[in-house]
């Protein structure tokens, strides 16, 4: 059975779901005034091995002739996302704390949740609160919940595998052929290698900075000076 991610309280804001003009879905599914959508550990994919990101499909729609929605997100500390985010299907996103104003009845969007994990961080959790209005009658607000306790991702080297990091050199010892790849922060490959047995890899001609290392899904962030 899947376990729910922690829940996070919602205010009831401006009319009942059952009389309000503005009508909310979430992958298909009605969403309710002040309801809260939860991620589980299957719904967060990995991207180029190391993100992790989750998304939900949104749709608004009103008997009226416009739409605003706003949203806000909160974490604690910890592996912060890199991206928390809504945007639509041409890759127009909102920004955060400023509300967006729409001359039409139904808008789709696309709210995203992106992180890097980091194995010595604790993990983070949090929500992002969305507010759709028609301006004249009725508002819909409701969250999406994540914690990233609950990707079911590893964040360390396999159990026979050892890793080493100094003077911009990265050591490593696996037990079967793998591809070592690092990813910058933004997750773009910097480096890939063909591994195997003990050895290293001298990362010193990449730009200063974070890195995450990633060997058969298993990822540690490293600090290049």
């Amino acid at each position: 059975m899947k376990k729910l991610i922690t829940l996070f309280a919602a205010a009831l804001l401006g009319a009942s779901a059952a009389n309000a003009l503005v009508t909310v879905t979430a992958n298909g599914n009605p969403v309710k005034n002040g309801e809260t959508i939860t991620f589980y550990a299957d719904n967060f994919t990995v991207e180029q091995g190391v993100v992790h990101t989750a998304a939900a499909e949104l749709n608004f729609s009103t008997n009226m002739t416009q739409l605003t929605i706003s949203y806000t997100s909160a974490h604690t500390s910890g592996t912060q996302p890199t991206n928390i985010s809504i945007c639509d299907n041409s890759g127009v996103c909102l920004s955060e704390n400023n509300p967006m104003t729409f001359q039409k009845k139904s808008a789709d969007f696309e709210a995203h949740i992106q992180f890097l994990p980091y194995p010595e961080l604790p993990a983070s959790s949090g929500s992002m609160t969305i507010t759709v209005a028609d301006n004249m009658h009725s508002t819909v607000k409701f969250n999406i919940a994540y914690d990233t306790t609950q990707s079911g991702v590893e964040n360390v080297a396999t159990k026979d595998n050892a890793f080493t990091f100094s003077g911009n050199v990265l050591g490593y010892t696996v037990n079967a052929p793998a591809m070592l790849r690092v990813y910058s922060i933004a997750g773009n490959l910097a480096y890939s290698e063909s591994i195997e047995g003990a050895g290293s890899a001298d990362l010193g001609h990449l730009t200063p900075g974070i890195y995450i290392y990633n060997v058969a899904n298993k990822s540690g962030k490293i600090v290049i000076r």
